[in-house]
């Protein structure tokens, strides 16, 4: 008895003629079977590419997770990354080559490789991704805010809620990714101050300094420099009790009330 092949024409095909349908049926069918073995595609990911040695290397990552692992905020790489494999094209599903890994990270660990992509690579930010980034910068500098000022008629520090609303409703606030929030933070002081809405000053910045015995003239002058504007300071020098070789330096610097000194 003869075997018989299984036809590939769709059952309502006549054996004469395809249809339009049918003819795209038996294309699909016959082309699925020939999909190449060093291909893996993949969707809805963020891909993050790095240029290394005249190649190209990405990774695929899950959605909205690259920023938070920069920012330190996602600590699990598992959590980032859709699979711990490099590739040269993600798009085409091309997985990149042992001897290329070889040669542009001197190893072909892929979780190593992986890191640093994750640290170094580019990618595009999603609307969503941004506006979280955005989010998280505003926060954090109405966070420093509130950490470096506080109110001069109670000398308490304002609740981070309080900053937050002023920032909103008297300066309209507008983060800035190309900026540090530090940067920001302090431009952010100086608005609150100019518009008059709410009393606010720097808190006083305390610095405490472990000097050898004998260097303590010389760390006297050179902390006295830091008030050469007039500001007023306090020292308060004690032995150290530890190791008995050296002195406390206390130096509480109220100069930063005006402004001009003091932080975080």
């Amino acid at each position: 008895r003869r075997a018989t092949v299984p036809s590939l024409q769709h059952p309502r095909a006549s054996t004469a003629s395809l249809t339009g349908h049918a003819l795209r049926w038996q294309l699909l069918l016959v082309m699925s079977r020939f999909i190449p073995v060093g291909q893996k595609r993949l969707t809805n990911v963020t891909v993050v590419r790095y240029k290394r040695c005249g190649k190209r290397f990405e990774v695929a990552c899950y959605k909205n997770t690259v920023i938070a692992w920069r920012n330190k905020i996602e600590t699990d790489i598992d959590e980032v990354l859709h699979a711990h494999t490099i590739y040269e094209n993600v798009d085409k599903g091309v997985l990149a080559r042992r001897e290329d890994l070889l040669e542009a990270f001197g190893t072909d660990d892929e979780d190593v490789i992986c890191v640093e992509i994750l640290n170094k690579g580019e990618f595009q930010v999603s609307e969503q991704e941004r506006q979280m980034q955005l989010e998280s910068l505003t926060k954090d500098v109405a966070s420093r805010v509130a950490d470096m000022c506080l109110n001069p008629q109670t000398q308490l520090p304002y609740p981070l809620a309080t900053i937050e609303r002023y920032m909103r409703e008297t300066l309209h606030f507008a983060p800035n990714a190309s900026r540090s929030a530090k940067q920001q933070a302090l431009q952010v002081v100086k608005q609150l101050q100019a518009s008059g809405a709410i009393p606010i000053v720097r808190a006083k910045m305390h610095l405490r300094l472990l000097v050898p015995t004998k260097a303590k003239e010389e760390a006297l002058q050179r902390l006295s420099s830091l008030t050469a504007d007039g500001g007023e300071k306090v020292l308060l020098l004690e032995p150290n009790v530890d190791s008995g070789d050296g002195a406390n330096v206390e130096f509480g610097d109220r100069a930063g009330e005006s402004g001009g000194g003091g932080g975080s």
